[in-house]
């Protein structure tokens, strides 16, 4: 009897594991816009962790340098790499935009434009690490 409890407790854990790896694209949510495209926000704060997204083009600082400095222009473009986990805020003194605690969305690209902050992992195949002020964040999503 006890071999079996220990079994249907490692099953359920197992499914937890597996749920929570998968749900994580499912907990995202916009506030301001029901699936609008493309979604725009100015003068914000971004905060943000994710393997979802390589750096297609970074005008200005980060394109050769880690840490603070200034962009004028900075575009994610989603990639094919693993995206367990990961934090995506876009917030103003009105409070949170857009939120994803999977890094991000798929299906989709980021344009920054006026980036005031921090960034490191861009060039590696790390978690891009943000946070920073932006004179405007679009997200446009695609099929």
């Amino acid at each position: 009897m006890k071999y079996l409890s220990k079994k249907i407790l490692f099953k359920y854990a197992i499914w937890l594991i597996v749920l929570l790896m998968f749900s994580s694209n499912v907990l995202c949510y916009s506030i301001n816009s029901d699936d609008q495209n493309p979604r725009s926000y100015k003068d914000v704060k971004i905060i943000m962790i994710s393997r979802m997204y390589d750096s297609v083009e970074i005008e200005g600082y980060h394109s050769l340098n880690e840490g603070s400095g200034y962009d004028d222009k900075i575009i994610l473009q989603e990639s094919n790499k693993i995206r367990l986990f990961g934090l995506f805020i876009i917030y103003n003194e009105t409070g949170t935009l857009e939120y994803s605690n999977a890094g991000g969305w798929i299906h989709s690209k980021i344009e920054i434009f006026g980036y005031d902050g921090y960034m490191s992992g861009q060039h590696n195949n790390h978690h891009v690490l943000m946070f920073g002020d932006c004179e405007m964040v679009t997200i446009i999503s695609y099929r």
